[in-house]
């Protein structure tokens, strides 16, 4: 069964044809079960060149921000800003590193993160040392099926979306109506 079937069937039937930018009221129990099917990495030997859907990616946010709005996280500080590193934190049981992540300005424009640039000093509370590994081994698997950093790349390639970029964004205002002056 795929994730996204799972998660329709977990929804109440009101929920499943609501507007996907709205995020739904869930338990705490809902949410941490739909978090958990979302954020599962694979476990055999395709895990190398599978990459999670950008839907997927869509969802964890969605549901992140309903987690946000209980916790009251607001901000900067919120976790739906960055739905990768939450993703990435949890399948490595490390979300206890999600607000030192904020704390240090880390988002998820910086993935992929290699040695020199993912911070010593966000895994210095770690009890062990391989944490840091882990997360480099783990990071693939969310990453967007294109190279994010092209887009600031001067004569870099056209990108296209699967689907429309307004999913990718917050409306705040209207920019104007195409009229002169």
């Amino acid at each position: 069964m795929s994730t996204s079937s799972m998660i329709s069937r977990m929804l109440p039937p009101i929920m499943r044809h609501r507007k996907r930018a709205e995020p739904p009221t869930l338990s705490d129990e809902q949410l941490d079960k739909l978090l958990a099917g979302l954020c599962s990495y694979p476990d055999d030997a395709s895990a190398k060149d599978a990459r999670i859907s950008d839907q997927n990616i869509q969802d964890i946010t969605i549901y992140l921000k309903s987690l946000d709005e209980k916790t009251s996280r607001a901000g900067q500080a919120a976790w739906h800003l960055r739905p990768r590193t939450y993703a990435i934190l949890r399948t490595i049981n490390r979300l206890s590193l999600m607000d030192t992540f904020i704390e240090k300005g880390q988002n998820d424009f910086l993935i992929p993160w290699n040695e020199k640039t993912l911070p010593m000093s966000l895994f210095e509370k770690e009890p062990d040392d391989c944490t840091r590994e882990t997360f480099f081994r783990v990071q693939h698997f969310y990453l967007t099926k294109f190279n994010v950093k092209e887009v600031e790349t001067e004569g870099g390639e056209h990108q296209s979306l699967g689907v429309s970029g307004d999913n990718y964004f917050k409306k705040i205002r209207l920019l104007g109506q195409g009229g002169f002056g």
